[in-house]
């Protein structure tokens, strides 16, 4: 029976750190947000385990507007980690349950919320050795896109770049890496 009160009738939805308006973490609101819609394609759907706000990332024109059209409201948080919860028809290197760890491109929404989707390319799976953990950890850096001759992975520049607040925030994240062994 298909009524308006039937629960496939209800809106899908997560919960989420909005932005409404541009500004600072004063603009942030913990709320219900839809849920992304099924992957198509070579996307996949996170289930986010673990996220970070860069700090100015609620000042960069990529946060609110994409190709000059207005976004908000917008969900921050660029960096994360979480689980393949569905996956595009094109996806081959991912399953539902692998553990993975990214960087969102900047004009989408990012990772403060239950729930998100994005291009697999964006995401690399954690495999459960000390080799991963480093790079995961290191990965937290700068993230940089490598070419193509380096097989797609990340490429993080010498040197530590790590600011005192994004270094307790990969603290935070290796001990969460460390649960999922």
């Amino acid at each position: 029976m298909n009524t308006a009160d039937s629960p496939d009738r209800q809106p899908r939805l997560m919960k989420a750190l909005r932005a409404h308006a541009r500004g600072g973490p004063e603009q942030l609101v913990y709320e219900d947000a839809p849920l992304p819609p099924p992957p198509t394609g070579s996307d996949v759907c996170v289930r986010v385990t673990a996220a970070a706000v860069t700090f100015d990332e609620l000042t960069w024109p990529e946060t609110w507007e994409s190709d000059g059209v207005d976004r908000t409201p917008i969900i921050p948080s660029h960096e994360f980690a979480g689980v393949v919860a569905a996956v595009g028809p094109d996806v081959h290197d991912f399953s539902i349950g692998d553990e993975v760890f990214g960087l969102v491109p900047f004009d989408q929404d990012g990772a403060a919320a239950e729930y998100f989707a994005l291009a697999g390319e964006h995401a690399r799976r954690i495999y459960a050795n000390a080799d991963a953990l480093a790079n995961f950890q290191s990965a937290l850096r700068d993230f940089t896109p490598s070419s193509s001759e380096r097989g797609g992975n990340f490429f993080v520049p010498d040197g530590d770049t790590l600011s005192p607040l994004r270094k307790a925030a990969a603290a935070k994240l290796k001990r969460a890496c460390a649960i999922w062994r």
